[in-house]
């Protein structure tokens, strides 16, 4: 749709997705019980983008009952357990160039709808609240919070970001095996951490394990 002219801030939402996918290539469980987005956006101010795009998504499940917090880099959480996964993709395709922020929100499911590799690593919003919802309502206001975001100065919500992610001042050890106390997010969105010898180093791609 964006090479043929969709504008940005266009908006495709689904209660389903039979080829869901993740980040690094995993698949994405996306089951009905859900709210799943792809939003367009434009390839300019994009520093920043993935950690906002965690802040307009938290917003969005506040708004349903939801007080989640951010783990780096951008999946939310409660508990410990996952609620919401987002995939941040620049696309260029000849001249044009673009990025598609896609989210996924657990809404409706109940403990025993998730796989057992993910019951106890996952929760909904029905399992935080009690309550049940329209999950075309709440993919769409997902879709608002993230394409508000085209043309913003993303690094204005570097401070919700920070105040809300629960990474920082945990051990964390990154896929490459560095490890240390995470003790700052960077403007582009990094992981600053402090290694055993307490030097400081940098996380920019890929995820880490708290421990």
């Amino acid at each position: 749709m964006a090479v043929s002219g969709a504008r940005t801030g266009t908006v495709l939402t689904a209660v389903r997705q039979t080829g869901g996918r993740g980040r690094l290539g995993r698949s994405f469980e996306s089951p009905p019980g859900g709210a799943y987005v792809s939003v367009l956006l434009s390839a300019s101010g994009t520093e920043g983008l993935t950690c906002a795009a965690a802040v307009a998504v938290r917003r969005a499940a506040a708004a349903f009952g939801a007080d989640a917090d951010i783990k780096w880099p951008n999946d939310l959480v409660s508990g410990g357990r996952k609620l919401c996964g987002i995939l941040t993709e620049m696309v260029t395709m000849g001249e044009k160039s673009f990025v598609i922020v896609g989210a996924g929100l657990n809404v409706n499911q109940r403990r025993e709808d998730f796989s057992p590799q993910l019951r106890g690593r996952a929760v909904s919003l029905y399992m935080l609240t009690g309550k049940r919802y329209d999950c075309g309502a709440v993919a769409e206001s997902m879709g608002r919070f993230i394409a508000a975001l085209d043309g913003a100065e993303t690094g204005k919500y570097m401070e919700e970001y920070r105040a809300h992610c629960s990474t920082l001042g945990k051990r964390v050890t990154a896929a490459d095996g560095r490890s240390g106390i995470a003790a700052g997010i960077e403007r582009d969105g990094a992981l600053r951490i402090i290694n055993d010898r307490g030097e400081t180093e940098y996380i920019r791609f890929g995820e880490v394990t708290v421990q």
